[in-house]
């Protein structure tokens, strides 16, 4: 018999400003793959980050797994190994003169406990 699970979770992103201008960004999204293989995704929506300040997001992704040899097993141990990834792009207003293009990316992997129903050992890049 094939496992499978079916999860809600929700990611907390904080975005920093360290620029003397408001960094805006577009539309963009975070993604939760399972061994490379993406089982949810959900739109953020554009928006700006104030000078110099931390912009907190609370994104809830709906997950769904994948068909794959080693899921059962991965299931069967009790923790799941995923990863989280995030890319902002957008622009800062560089001395009132000319937009300077950047790009914010997060990356992190952690492992799904099933039985705490929590992610442990987060390591984010």
């Amino acid at each position: 018999s094939s496992s499978s699970f079916n999860a809600t979770v929700v990611i907390f992103i904080s975005i920093y400003n360290p620029n003397f201008d408001v960094f805006a960004y577009k539309n963009s999204s975070v993604s939760v793959l399972y061994a490379g293989v993406k089982i949810g995704e959900r739109p953020i929506s554009g928006d700006k980050v104030s000078i110099r300040r931390m912009k907190e997001i609370n994104v809830t992704v709906d997950l769904r797994s994948p068909v794959t040899a080693n899921l059962s097993s991965d299931i069967n141990s009790g923790r799941l190994n995923l990863t989280s990834y995030a890319k902002f792009t957008g622009t800062v207003r560089f001395l009132k003169i000319m937009n300077v293009k950047k790009t914010i990316q997060m990356a992190c992997a952690m492992k799904l406990n099933f039985t705490s129903h929590v992610f442990q050992d987060i390591q984010c890049r």
